[in-house]
């Protein structure tokens, strides 16, 4: 089985970045939360171009990272 890594760029005053936190605990996905009132999690989400959040990534072992805009948990488990 593949080693799968979800991170989720968000802020703590975001809603939808809340509720994505909420599903993850609830399914008992780990993941790890990078704040992007932080300038080094903001600056990467500019590099990218990202436009709002939450933005996740999903890194698995041997295959390319999968970006997720916005929280759609049926997208998460597809790509988890």
């Amino acid at each position: 089985m593949s080693k799968t890594e979800v991170i989720i760029y968000g802020a703590d005053w975001c809603v939808h970045c809340i509720n994505a936190k909420d599903w993850l605990d609830k399914e008992n996905i780990p993941y790890e939360f990078k704040n992007i009132d932080k300038p080094q999690n903001k600056a990467y989400l500019k590099d990218l171009n990202v436009q709002g959040i939450p933005f996740i990534e999903v890194k698995t072992e041997g295959m390319d990272t999968v970006h997720i805009q916005g929280f759609n948990p049926d997208q998460l488990l597809d790509t988890i």
